[in-house]
């Protein structure tokens, strides 16, 4: 199946994709003054919700929370961080944007910064914190749902009797991310939700200052047609993107190859950069032939800011053309639709391998060429060594001959099942978030 990156808008690469990324959330007018009181506020990001479902944006971790506190009755306002431009009709749940307003605040902060004397050039927060400040108060929420906590909201929540929960986007932390081991408590999050034991076990690490850790079952893997609203016919617009139904599933009897693409590998000692090796995909394509078919998929960083799939035009000249490779539906669905058609993944280093896993798929992890001898495979990081252990991922020379030679041995398996932890079920992560907004006693809850 063709994909015709040119129905869903210009696409760009590197830091020309971020700056166009917020350019297009700058065109669109803030809405805070339109906030309203609400049980939950939620803080969310384009990068969070880059699947379609039913022609709107959807985030497979926020929008089944969100919809699930909805049917029991609570009220939720939904913001966007700066830059996003998948805001209000364009996403389920209408979140509201704040890009000019951040824009205008971050400025402000970073001026004053500069006018401070030397030796006091600590980053100034406070016109960040005040904006954040004028939504909590407009909102006056009794919780809040994020999935990164900025210094500037922390600020902003100084005293008030409210509960933070950050719901954490990925798998497989094997250390604090994001400065949070030096963080004071004041600007953490009350509550970490991990979707997987290590990750888990890392954020426990914060109980001995009194921050919380809860592990739940991937919120990922949830049926997205039991989150959304069924569309009707309104006389709002519609936003114009391909045809993409997350709801409907394509199952194929031939082998089909997902490629998820990552930022990083995930080798010890292995650079912070995207390894893939993408003339060595083209070749595989061109052995394996029209019977195997593609499916790339971007990361939703990468998606979200706009950037270009594969390394230069020839690369997506190549998978446009090819009537068996494909990386936009892939790209935009959810993994819940997606996963039950894919034979076996191949990746330099994702998150996905966790998902994978849970559904039965195995995962080649891509060894880039090394230096010295060829035959030593260099350590997997130690997060990936029980999917290792399991048979669900293997280290794979990034070679044509030996990834071809792994695809067509390929097969689904069991389920991995994690005994290590116990996690709470979809039903009892909902339940503990509303005992969180209908809590008899607030003031244990005020942020200090």
């Amino acid at each position: 199946m063709k994909s015709d990156s040119r129905r869903s808008g210009r696409r760009f690469k590197g830091r020309s994709a971020r700056l166009y990324s917020y350019l297009k959330g700058l065109v669109i007018p803030d809405q805070i003054r339109k906030v309203k009181h609400s049980d939950v506020l939620m803080f969310s990001h384009d990068a969070n919700r880059t699947s379609l479902v039913n022609g709107k944006y959807y985030s497979a971790l926020l929008d089944p929370v969100r919809v699930s506190l909805e049917q029991r009755g609570f009220t939720v306002t939904t913001i966007s961080h700066f830059g996003s431009s998948n805001v209000l009709w364009r996403a389920h749940g209408a979140p509201l944007p704040m890009n000019r307003g951040y824009l205008l605040a971050w400025l402000l902060d970073r001026l004053w910064t500069r006018l401070q004397p030397d030796g006091e050039q600590d980053p100034i927060l406070f016109f960040r914190a005040r904006l954040f400040s004028k939504i909590v108060a407009r909102v006056n929420p009794r919780l809040v749902i994020v999935q990164a906590f900025p210094p500037e909201l922390a600020e902003s929540l100084k005293g008030m009797l409210v509960t933070t929960v950050e719901i954490l986007h990925g798998f497989g932390y094997g250390h604090l991310p994001w400065g949070y081991s030096s963080r004071p408590k004041a600007l953490l999050p009350d509550i970490f939700l991990a979707g997987d034991c290590q990750s888990g076990n890392t954020f426990s690490q914060l109980g001995v200052i009194g921050v919380q850790t809860k592990i739940i079952k991937p919120l990922q893997l949830q049926d997205p047609s039991k989150f959304i609203t069924p569309v009707t016919q309104k006389k709002k617009k519609r936003l114009q993107i391909p045809s993409v139904d997350s709801t409907s599933r394509i199952i194929s009897s031939g082998t089909v190859v997902m490629v998820a693409m990552s930022r990083r590998g995930h080798f010890e000692g292995e650079k912070d950069q995207d390894p893939t090796d993408w003339s060595m995909l083209m070749a595989s394509i061109k052995i394996l032939g029209p019977g195997v078919r593609w499916l790339f998929r971007m990361h939703p960083v990468q998606f979200s800011s706009g950037q270009e799939i594969g390394p230069n035009d020839s690369f997506r000249e190549f998978i446009n053309k090819s009537s068996n490779c494909e990386w936009e539906r892939p790209t935009t669905s959810a993994l819940f639709d997606l996963l039950p058609e894919v034979t076996c993944i191949l990746t330099y280093g994702s998150g996905i391998v966790f998902d994978a896993s849970y559904s039965g798929i195995r995962t080649a992890l891509l060894m880039p060429p090394r230096d010295g001898n060829t035959n030593e495979k260099p350590l997997v990081k130690k997060v990936w060594q029980k999917f290792e252990k399991s048979g669900h991922l293997e280290v794979v020379r990034a070679t044509s001959s030996e990834v071809v030679q792994w695809i067509n041995r390929a097969s689904r398996i069991e389920p991995f099942l994690d005994n290590s932890c116990v996690a709470l079920t979809m039903e009892e992560t909902i339940d503990f978030l509303e005992n969180l907004v209908a809590r008899k006693n607030p003031e244990e809850n005020c942020r200090q």
